[in-house]
């Protein structure tokens, strides 16, 4: 007996072959291997026929039963375990370029039962613009995807989720959040566990989430705090300057950068602090004027990111302060000296 899965990928308008254990095919290709039949529409239903989004992509996940298996545990921990995986692929596409593909539904039942489940996600993602796009990878995209993904992943202790892991850790949170049950994995894991590294990645899921061009640009700057900051005093001036000189070496193009963060710094201000954002501000910003702006600090972060994960992972992985002997000398210098360096060089 088997379990079968379904997720449907929202502006992803062909298929491409992504995560292990998983396929991906076109609507017309199910259709035509028989998974979308009598007995399936029966148990979805019109939410099925509404949602069918019968031009873009769909991956499948097949599972072998055990007489012995929990029926229900055994859907609901793959269930999560599947759209952690998609959710994560597709947040690394954005390396390759801005898109807003994303999980839309999840369906999963076993052939000649009644029981049937669905899980409809709880957000879009969006481009960086606020808009919804449909996209295509070609072969190299997808290559490029892959490459930087498993680079992320060599270091990545807190996002290798194993079958295994999410069922240790929706027992855990079952018992220690007194849930009656919990479909995802996202408070399970302590915040403080995640290196600054896992915790840029998460802000870069949560900013891509958001159509609202103030929030977002904000969560763009707790991204670059989780990776440039490590001290309270200062940020909005250290932040700007640390990521421009992390950036490029051309003192022209440092200038832009530090200039655009700057900016994203004083909107991120005045919008978690509850003012209006052309409060003091001389430049009189329109709605429209937050586009570019986003857009430009997306692009930033591609930047930094691309370059932290493809060949710098260890020094920001050091801890922020140096090593000393017991003699006050430095014998190790943490991330601090690291970022300062980058500047005074």
């Amino acid at each position: 007996m088997k379990a079968t899965f379904l997720a449907s990928i929202s502006f992803l308008t062909h298929s491409i072959n992504i995560i292990p254990e998983m396929k991906m095919l076109g609507f017309y290709e199910l259709m035509d291997a028989g998974m979308f039949d009598e007995e399936f529409k029966s148990q979805y239903g019109a939410l099925f026929q509404f949602n069918s989004f019968n031009r873009y992509a769909w991956v499948i996940k097949e599972v072998e039963l055990k007489e012995t298996d929990n029926v229900n545990d055994v859907i609901i921990n793959n269930m999560a375990l599947m759209r952690f995986d998609i959710t994560t692929y597709f947040n690394f596409s954005w390396f390759v370029k801005d898109n807003n593909v994303s999980l839309y539904n999840q369906y999963a039942f076993i052939k000649g039962r009644k029981e049937s489940y669905i899980h409809s996600s709880d957000r879009p993602d969006y481009c960086a613009d606020g808009g919804l796009y449909d996209a295509e990878f070609t072969g190299t995209e997808v290559e490029r995807i892959n490459d930087i993904y498993a680079k992320y992943l060599q270091k990545s202790s807190n996002h290798r989720i194993s079958l295994d892991t999410v069922k240790k850790l929706r027992e855990h949170g079952e018992k220690t959040t007194k849930q009656i049950a919990t479909s995802g994995l996202i408070n399970t894991v302590h915040y403080d566990d995640f290196t600054s590294i896992e915790r840029a990645i998460m802000f870069l899921g949560e900013a891509r989430s958001v159509e609202f061009l103030p929030r977002r640009i904000s969560i763009y700057m707790q991204l670059l705090e989780a990776l440039f900051a490590t001290e309270s005093e200062g940020v909005n001036f250290k932040v700007p300057l640390r990521v421009a000189n992390y950036i490029t070496t051309e003192s022209n193009v440092k200038k832009d950068i530090f200039d655009k963060i700057t900016e994203a710094y004083n909107i991120r201000s005045r919008y978690l602090h509850g003012d209006r954002l052309n409060k003091g501000n001389k430049k009189k910003l329109k709605m429209e004027d937050l586009i570019p702006i986003s857009v430009e600090i997306d692009s930033i972060i591609r930047s930094v990111l691309t370059k932290i994960i493809k060949e710098d992972v260890d020094n920001f992985l050091l801890p922020t302060d140096d090593e000393k002997n017991k003699d006050g000398e430095v014998i190790k210098k943490g991330l601090r000296s690291y970022l300062n360096a980058l500047v005074f060089a």
